[in-house]
């Protein structure tokens, strides 16, 4: 348990691009915030900003996976536009 940190976890049926989300519960109209892509943790955040109340549009379409450690036959690839995992912290 980490004060200030979630999952999204997104079924994205109509494989749209973006799908909005609703982070009231999560955060509060002038908290800062970041959204990892949990299949990419340490990568770039795939959003950040100062939350306004309104919903997020996270991204479907990402690609890139985390490189893993030691000896693998292949790289892990990233899930399809269909499902997203997604981890936000407070900033």
């Amino acid at each position: 348990y980490e004060k200030g940190r979630a999952n999204i976890i997104i079924y994205n049926w109509n494989l749209d691009d973006k799908v909005p989300v609703d982070l009231k519960g999560v955060l509060h109209p002038g908290e800062k915030y970041e959204i990892r892509d949990a299949q990419n943790y340490l990568g770039d955040p795939v959003l950040n900003g100062t939350y306004n109340g309104n919903p997020v549009l996270l991204p479907m379409n990402l690609n890139k996976t985390m490189q893993p450690i030691g000896s693998v036959e292949q790289q892990p690839k990233h899930t399809g536009t269909e499902f997203g995992v997604f981890v936000i912290r407070k900033r």
